[in-house]
């Protein structure tokens, strides 16, 4: 081997070495708090354990419960959330993203006014919406006909809709930040080729967006997956269990009902959603071409 392909090779080593270390510690906390808590709480759904008492065998009867109970039914409100969640803020976030990335000025000041939500407490616009749909002091009091929070058909929506609401100026960022990252060469070439602005968007800048539309998929389930502040502290999960997601079974069953094994069994299924729907959009949006891409 030549010299200076032996040099070479030994700072890559070290790279290589150095790079390992720095992110050994990111790796032993996801493993200790992450992987080997979701074995223990596979463990422990197959266990009764009531807060304070002790642990007795039930095998998969809390399993069983899940399927035949109140489980189901938090799947299904999940997978509104997921449904709403994805029908509308990935399309709002893509849009606002695009039209914040503009040069203007007014354009930031709008963006800044954009990401307010985000940078309020979750807790603070449960409790601010919930006073503001209140039926007997709220904001809107006297155009209301009905308490919408107390309606199982309304409710999940409204509430659905300010976590929307919330947490899609986030992703707006994300679109914003890769638009911007896109060469001005194409941009200039396809209005010299007489590509109107629309054009620009659909041929240029959409196809540059695949891979953080990615990313914002898989972290829109990944959020309705575990929404649970705005949920709880808007309806605590009612009315009639309507706004019941997953991640409020889990308190619902561990804290309300004193039964970890249960609520382990919600907390397991959440898990295994997230990984399962963040393997089927990474593989439907071409994730084979995405890393021949990098490789190239």
């Amino acid at each position: 081997m030549p010299h200076g392909s032996s040099s070479l090779y030994r700072n890559g080593s070290y790279v290589a070495r150095g790079l390992f270390a720095l992110a050994l510690p990111a790796f032993v906390l996801y493993g200790v708090f992450v992987l080997l808590a979701l074995v223990l709480a596979f463990a422990l759904s197959f266990f009764n354990w009531p807060v304070g008492g002790a642990i007795t065998f039930a095998g998969f009867a809390n399993w069983h419960e899940f399927f035949h109970g109140d489980g189901v039914h938090a799947l299904a409100v999940t997978a509104e959330v997921i449904a709403l969640s994805l029908l509308f803020q990935i399309p709002l976030s893509l849009v606002l993203g695009i039209f914040s990335a503009g040069p203007q000025r007014y354009r930031a000041v709008l963006s800044w006014i954009y990401m307010l939500p985000f940078l309020v407490s979750p807790t603070g616009i449960a409790i601010t919406w919930a006073r503001f749909f209140s039926p007997s002091f709220g904001a809107l009091t006297p155009f209301l006909t009905q308490a919408w929070l107390s309606n199982s058909v309304t409710a999940p929506i409204i509430v659905t809709a300010i976590f929307s609401w919330r947490i899609m100026p986030f992703y707006m960022v994300l679109v914003q930040a890769a638009v911007r990252t896109i060469p001005h060469d194409l941009s200039e070439a396809a209005v010299l080729d007489g590509a109107t602005r629309t054009q620009e968007i659909w041929y240029i800048i959409l196809p540059q967006l695949r891979h953080t539309m990615v990313v914002v998929a898989i972290l829109a389930v990944t959020q309705a997956l575990t929404a649970f502040d705005l949920y709880y502290v808007m309806t605590g999960g009612g009315p009639d269990g309507a706004t019941t997601t997953l991640s409020v079974g889990v308190y619902l069953r561990a804290f309300a009902d004193q039964a970890l094994g249960a609520a382990s069994v919600y907390a397991v299924v959440v898990s295994g959603l997230g990984v399962l729907f963040a393997g089927i959009i990474s593989r439907s949006s071409g994730f084979g071409s995405m890393r021949s891409e990098r490789e190239a």
